[in-house]
């Protein structure tokens, strides 16, 4: 039985392998100019045979399954014999099998596909499936190897920096472990961290250790030649100051006068703060007395569900504190980009660098909490890992729950009644956390509760 195209297009697990496996129940969808995106593209072969424009043709099927191995975890389809402009089929029929084999020689490494034939229209196309590459980057045979990433319906050229990004996604390159040119002194513990992780690290522990050697056990320093030096991780973690080896460490506030759903593109600030020159465990606690001990974020007087005045901040402060730790810790240390904190009217975002990562499955460029579901699979395992087993002053968990921190902002949106947070995750992951901007509104919203509550 096809599947009519409203079908397709609002399918929402569309899957190129899918496709390949059973064309039949997609012939419509083959044809359609809304085939071409994210993990499908078109190739026509010109008839007659023309070598010169066969090569042309060849250079751009090259990009797309570069591009479809590099970025897609479902890989992705690429279809010869349909017209990518008019969505004639074309077909292949016209080709010996010499010229059709030169079509499909394709001079690249890393990547694995495979061939079918299909008829549509009495005409023979093929179907290519190219398989995601989870460990390498497919590229060029050259001496300079070139390599594409899918964005859309475009295969875009990866710079040097896009291929060292999706090295680290891929985790390939250990970016946690890479020893830095830092050497290391115990006096550049910051010691207040360090004991704070220690009796989390020891606790079920019958012997001590120093801060020296628990370090060595954690890999946060590496010794080379006789001399330790830190790592990316380690100095990041437990360094008075790391923003000298890492300068984009740091985390800031600014705060707009303005709707963010009006002027999302305005840069005028009233308030901007940026907190640097600390550890990671220190900068988040800076920013947790920040936001709990000045006015940043906004408080309404409104009348609640007992008609008795009371204090109610515009966002569950809960949620606020878990997209900004989330964000510290899954946020691509490697590039040098601060993490911003916006307050807008009617509007909270958070941004950091790099794509959310999830083991199994690639994330949507945007979607919401409301109906996606994201995985603990943190980018930085060992900042995940350590900053679960620091410990406050009465022992207890310094982050609780940190591996549920999206189902926690999830659920704390919806008890008000407010939009499921949202992001928008390509390259910078942005999480935007939407409320209303006036105390009106908001009394509007908890008489909303009250009636639901009945």
């Amino acid at each position: 039985m096809f599947l009519d195209l409203w079908e397709i297009k609002n399918k929402i697990n569309m899957h190129p392998r899918d496709v390949f496996e059973n064309p039949e129940n997609y012939i419509d969808f083959l044809t359609s100019k809304d085939f071409e995106g994210q993990y499908f593209d078109h190739k026509e072969v010109i008839n007659p045979y023309n070598s010169n424009k066969v090569r042309e043709t060849k250079d751009s099927i090259c990009k797309c399954i570069s591009a479809f191995a590099n970025r897609n975890h479902d890989g992705g389809l690429v279809v010869l014999g349909i017209n990518d402009k008019t969505q004639a089929v074309t077909g292949l029929d016209h080709l010996t099998e010499e010229q059709l084999n030169s079509v499909l020689n394709i001079d690249l490494r890393n990547y694995v596909s495979e061939t079918k034939s299909f008829q549509i229209q009495d005409k023979t196309i093929y179907l290519l499936y190219i398989h995601y590459t989870n460990n390498a980057i497919c590229e060029t045979n050259k001496a300079n190897p070139e390599a594409w990433k899918r964005v859309g319906k475009q295969s875009l050229p990866l710079s040097e920096a896009d291929k060292q990004q999706i090295l680290r996604d891929k985790r390939v390159l250990d970016w946690e472990g890479l020893i830095l040119d830092a050497e290391y002194h115990e006096k550049d513990v910051d010691t207040k961290v360090a004991e704070s992780f220690k009796s989390g690290y020891l606790q079920d522990s019958d012997y001590d250790l120093d801060i020296t050697e628990i370090l060595k056990q954690l890999g946060a320093i590496r010794e080379q030649k006789g001399i330790l030096y830190w790592t990316n991780a380690g100095i990041l973690f437990f360094d008075k100051s790391p923003q000298r080896m890492i300068a984009a460490a740091t985390i800031r506030f600014v705060r707009y006068d303005y709707l963010l759903a009006k002027n999302p593109h305005l840069s005028l600030t009233s308030y901007d703060k940026e907190f640097s020159y600390c550890p990671l465990p220190v900068l988040l606690q800076k920013v947790r007395d920040f936001l709990q001990k000045t006015p940043f974020l906004r408080t309404f007087t409104v009348r609640n569900a007992d008609g008795h005045l009371q204090d109610f901040g515009q966002f569950p402060y809960e949620a606020v504190e878990e997209g900004i730790v989330n964000a510290m810790v899954h946020r691509d240390y490697a590039m040098n980009t601060t993490i911003w904190c916006k307050l807008y009217l009617d509007a909270f975002v958070v941004e950091n660098a790099g794509r959310i990562l999830q083991a199994d499955k690639q994330v949507p460029d945007s979607f919401t909490l409301e109906n996606y579901e994201l995985s603990p699979n943190p980018r930085n395992r060992n900042l995940f890992k350590w900053i679960s087993l620091l410990r406050n002053t009465e022992g207890k968990p310094f982050v609780k729950g940190i591996s549920e921190g999206t189902r926690k902002m999830k659920d704390l949106m919806k008890k008000m009644y407010f939009p499921y947070p949202s992001y928008n995750t390509n390259g910078i992951t942005k999480m935007t956390l939407t409320s209303v901007p006036t105390p009106e509104q908001f009394e509007e919203l908890i008489q909303k509760h009250k009636s639901h509550s009945k």
